[in-house]
């Protein structure tokens, strides 16, 4: 068995408390990392080397300790950066933020309707991209199923760049984790609270005692740096019998919308927000142990998950 601390430790580098964007990134790709064989992780190793801000953002950044160790430990860390380094995007100068930050590429909004209602009102009028095949190379606009093909061309294909490779491997590993989370899939519609959708969570206010916070950063924060990454039996068994192909994306994309309705917007959430809405309130919940230990397992299962899918997709053979 092993867990995050494992590497945390071995790699001397300090990760957040609790943050999917941060923490579970990182635990997808060191997953990643320990399903690669030798010539897989010179490989990207090799490639991320060529990354057009390689001394910026990897380089530079790489803990004194990570560069004096072996090969095996940079590797890891690398990787583990460029998880994140799509996210690191957003604080770029101007100009590299325009040519490397793509917002709409973290998410896909499958459509969760608040009560029947609703879907009667508004099915048919939502303007969101849900296309699920790309139409060309990636490119701003294209949601989270489009740019991940789109990226996926680039790293398979012997024509591209070492650099446009580092750049689409960021991207890979970054939206597959991304995916991973429910609410990087979902958008929930009312006509009065979420007209334009809830922004997979952002827009319902989530009561912890003084500090507010939301529910998509509950669900960002469901792993941290001391959890058990070890699969259990039933997640063992989901990975070997797991097939990751191109149709595999269309698969998780439902799942996990599917999981958002089970799981995340469940009857306890549904119920609070129907009775916020008929009274006129704010979207104001509160979650109860349950439910957050509920989510915190579906958390734990969906990192472990993505690790292992992203070293599929990067080397199929």
């Amino acid at each position: 068995m092993w867990k995050l601390t494992v590497f945390v430790t071995a790699l001397a580098f300090s990760l957040p408390a609790a943050a999917w964007h941060e923490t579970g990134h990182r635990a997808t790709a060191y997953i990643a990392y320990e399903r690669m064989d030798a010539g897989m992780r010179h490989e990207v190793a090799t490639v991320l080397a060529a990354h057009p801000r390689y001394a910026q953002d990897f380089g530079a950044a790489m803990p004194a300790g990570i560069a004096a160790g072996d090969a095996s430990a940079r590797g890891r860390w690398l990787l583990a950066q460029a998880s994140v380094w799509p996210d690191m995007a957003r604080d770029f100068p101007q100009a590299d933020r325009e040519r490397y930050d793509r917002g709409t590429w973290h998410y896909v909004n499958e459509i969760v309707w608040l009560r029947d209602e609703d879907r009667e009102a508004l099915d048919g009028s939502l303007p969101h991209n849900l296309a699920r095949e790309p139409d060309g190379p990636p490119a701003p606009g294209m949601n989270s199923v489009q740019a991940l093909r789109a990226n996926l061309v680039v790293w398979h294909d012997p024509a591209s760049s070492d650099g446009d490779r580092a750049v689409a491997l960021c991207w890979i590993l970054h939206i597959t984790g991304d995916m991973h989370q429910p609410l990087h899939n979902t958008a929930l519609f009312s006509r009065s609270l979420f007209s334009s959708g809830d922004r997979g969570g952002n827009l319902v206010i989530v009561e912890r005692g003084r500090n507010d916070s939301n529910l998509h950063a509950v669900w960002d924060g469901l792993v941290n740096e001391h959890d058990d990454l070890e699969p259990d039996a039933d997640t063992a068994h989901a990975i070997a019998t797991d097939i990751v192909d191109d149709g595999a994306i269309d698969r998780w994309v439902d799942s996990h919308a599917n999981l958002a309705k089970l799981v995340v917007y469940n009857g306890e959430l549904v119920a609070q927000l129907v009775a916020a809405e008929q009274s006129g309130q704010a979207a104001r919940v509160t979650l109860s142990g349950d439910y957050l230990e509920r989510a915190r397992r579906v958390g734990q299962r969906q990192v472990i998950l993505a690790g292992h899918r992203i070293a599929q997709l990067l080397d199929p053979h």
